[in-house]
């Protein structure tokens, strides 16, 4: 025969609900059940802890930003010198704004 306890409601508490109580408090001990309750008890914790991480994850944001912005402008130096300067982009440049405005003005006005 079971052993029963009583449970405060009056009903008789059996072993194979002690068991699966036993159950359920290690597998709550085991995922840290009291975090989750502490955030229900405390919610501007969590609020203050996730503005806290937002304004971490920014200012690495910019700084990564930063560093590879630097690197692309060494990059791009390092290459318009290798090519010859400014002088190269400037005459490449202007030939393509040449055709641009000669392909403007020879298109007819659209009404």
């Amino acid at each position: 025969m079971k052993k029963k306890k009583q449970k405060k409601d009056g009903a008789a508490m059996t072993s194979s609900d002690l068991k699966l109580t036993q159950k359920l408090a290690a597998l709550f001990e085991a995922r840290n059940i009291e975090d989750f309750i502490d955030v229900r008890r405390r919610p501007w914790r969590l609020i203050y802890w996730n503005f806290i991480i937002g304004i971490s994850r920014g200012v690495g944001f910019l700084l990564g930003a930063t560093v590879l912005g630097a690197i692309l402008i060494a990059f791009a130096k390092h290459a318009l010198h290798k090519l010859g300067g400014t002088q190269w982009l400037n005459e490449n440049m202007s030939q393509i704004f040449l055709n641009i405005s000669n392909s403007v003005k020879n298109t007819p006005p659209s009404n």
